[in-house]
């Protein structure tokens, strides 16, 4: 019966022991703290998903939105509303004629013009702008 023990921080007990229990609870602690932040990441990259869902959900929602104001837009600019609208207000008759005016770019022109060269200046003209200004 050849028992030895050993005094480990004033206990006396099995040394032996005592290091599989600890690295079984560094283990442990390792798992939860590795779990724990595995969790936070997948939460995370969920409320991302879902923020992107809900945003291609209104993006979409935006460009069916944007058709129906082009289409608003096409059928308000076309010839037969404006005469119906223009009856219908009194600014026009039956028999007149529809001018539209389509606002575009500015038209510009551009003029070339030559200059005459300026006359030679005489001696005595030079000296009367040196003197007077």
């Amino acid at each position: 019966m050849d028992k030895r023990r050993s005094v480990v921080g004033g206990m006396v007990g099995d040394g032996h022991r005592r290091a599989p229990r600890v690295g079984v609870v560094l283990f442990i602690l390792s798992i939860v703290f590795f779990g724990v932040n595995f969790a936070q990441e997948w939460l995370v990259s969920h409320q991302v998903q879902q923020e992107a869902v809900a945003i291609k959900r209104e993006i979409s929602q935006t460009e069916a939105h944007n058709i129906v104001l082009q289409q608003a837009f096409t059928y308000y600019s076309s010839k037969p509303y404006v005469i119906r609208r223009a009856e219908e207000l009194g600014m026009a008759r039956s028999k007149d004629t529809l001018l539209v005016y389509l606002p575009g770019p500015p038209q510009v022109r551009i003029v070339h013009k030559t200059l005459p060269a300026p006359a030679p200046e005489n001696v005595f003209t030079h000296v009367l702008h040196a003197i007077f200004g």
